[in-house]
């Protein structure tokens, strides 16, 4: 409980302090890893976070919060793939948490999977209304979305269009004003 409250006051070494003390106590306590697990992530030390998450998780193997960090984690590492994978058990575990099925839906979007990231957004949505990520996630892909089919329009575009264009005669513009001469 003490590591909770540092962790909460943004004590993250005190935090991680108290948890390693709760660990010694009682080694396997899956939330007593977790607190180290996060307090770590946020002492920027990802690979020290991730060996305390996995081994939260294989005391309790439906952790869904753990399986959330483990994703964060992914994300901050530029593993999405496996960050993806992650954060859809912590979905699983932890259907009604919006912040869990927009942390999925972040992962999915990075790893260039818009449509199941649209849904993941969308489920986070449901349960949440007001969620400012899962908002912004849906306009994110929606914005990439529109950047490219404007991109794949635009040539096909132009190509159709100077291929219907009559010729220009000689001594007009494309406009068709005279051309003054030098």
């Amino acid at each position: 409980n003490r590591g909770a409250i540092r962790y909460s006051s943004g004590e993250f070494e005190a935090a991680l302090e108290a948890a390693e003390q709760a660990r010694r106590i009682d080694e396997g306590h899956p939330q007593a890893l977790y607190l180290q697990a996060r307090s770590l992530f946020n002492l920027e030390r990802f690979d020290d976070s991730k060996v305390a998450v996995e081994q939260a998780l294989a005391f309790d193997p439906e952790y869904g919060h753990a399986y959330n960090l483990l994703g964060l984690i992914g994300i901050r590492c530029n593993r999405y793939e496996e960050a993806a994978e992650s954060l859809a058990s912590a979905a699983r575990f932890e259907p009604d948490l919006a912040f869990v099925q927009a942390n999925h839906g972040r992962a999915l979007e990075l790893a260039g999977r818009h449509d199941e990231a649209i849904q993941a957004f969308t489920a986070a949505l449901a349960i949440n209304p007001e969620h400012g990520a899962a908002r912004a996630g849906l306009a994110r892909i929606d914005d990439t979305r529109l950047e490219t089919e404007s991109e794949e329009i635009e040539p096909q575009e132009s190509v159709a269009a100077l291929a219907n264009a009559a010729p220009v005669p000689p001594g007009l513009d494309s406009d068709g004003e005279n051309v003054p001469e030098d």
